[in-house]
């Protein structure tokens, strides 16, 4: 994952090769990597080059694969230290502040949710034919695309907190042949940069609702009422807690509970009157992956 060793490993290499590709220091613990990964099958070495044969790594290596890589990794990184240290952070310790560095990873790890999103956003451009957009947090672009792609008029706006997730966004636009219509900005949206300032036929907030504290929250979204359009709508999408029965909300809202600058995930009725609050008259709720909680909230 992290370590670069199952991207090395996309072609056979020598232990030599690996060690200078991956600026090993401690070669005992690339031998004693390569040789769990021969025990799990996963690995295996002949004429003394190691190769990847299982079909778990063969699986995350592969790029289509990329979102369940990231997951992967996460759960070995980041989620991993909520169940280490859940005990201390139970009982007073401090949260971890390590959601400043996973900005890419977070990035990568939310396109395993790209084709419900996708579906539930060309709808509702399909309905509303926006002409400005603005997507706050808008990581790979993707969202972006779907948009710009589904109506050739409209044109957009991003807006990314982490620098590097902001370059990893503009180089997608170009490559998509996108960037003539979309500007995607460096910022935070509790202090707007000029450039977007509005008024928005539709503006995205997915995934990052649970970046605010309450107060936080409803001042977010009143500052973003005044920002959409007449006729215009805010659209979110977001895990909750408590509808069913969901591992991964679950999951995810014990991690955004463990994490400095994190929230808990809304409950599905408090994210509709948290919305209200915020000015909105009306609330449009649908589920967007069958027996979980991620919904999506159009607001107008």
């Amino acid at each position: 994952m992290d370590s670069g060793l199952l991207g090395a490993l996309s072609e056979p290499r020598t232990r030599e090769e690996l060690s200078a590709r991956l600026e090993v220091a401690r070669p005992e613990l690339l031998d004693a990597i390569l040789e769990l990964g021969s025990s799990l099958g996963e690995i295996s070495e002949k004429s003394g080059r190691y190769r990847v044969t299982g079909s778990r790594s063969r699986a995350l290596q592969a790029e289509r694969n990329d979102a369940l890589a990231a997951l992967v990794e996460a759960n070995v990184t980041y989620y991993n230290d909520v169940f280490r240290n859940f005990s201390r952070r139970l009982k007073g310790a401090p949260l971890d502040e390590g959601i400043r560095s996973i900005g890419p990873l977070v990035a990568r790890v939310s396109r395993i949710s790209e084709p419900f999103v996708e579906h539930f956003l060309r709808e509702v451009v399909r309905e509303r034919r926006p002409r400005r957009i603005l997507d706050i947090g808008c990581g790979s672009g993707q969202n972006l695309r779907t948009v710009l792609e589904e109506d050739p008029r409209t044109e957009g706006v991003g807006l990314e907190v982490d620098p590097e997730v902001v370059t990893q966004g503009r180089e997608n636009l170009r490559a998509w042949g996108l960037d003539a219509r979309v500007a995607v900005f460096s910022g935070d949206v509790r202090a707007i940069p000029e450039e977007v300032q509005g008024p928005f036929d539709l503006i995205l907030l997915f995934s990052v609702i649970y970046y605010f504290t309450l107060p936080d929250r409803i001042a977010l979204l009143q500052a973003l009422r005044n920002r959409v359009s007449p006729g215009g709508a805010l659209v979110i999408a977001t895990s909750c807690r408590g509808e069913n029965a969901d591992l991964f909300s679950a999951n995810l809202n014990l991690a955004t509970s463990s994490m400095e600058g994190l929230t808990p995930l809304p409950e599905v009725a408090e994210m509709e009157a948290h919305l209200r609050e915020g000015g909105f008259d009306s609330v449009l709720r649908k589920r967007l992956i069958a027996r979980t909680n991620y919904f999506g909230f159009i607001a107008s």
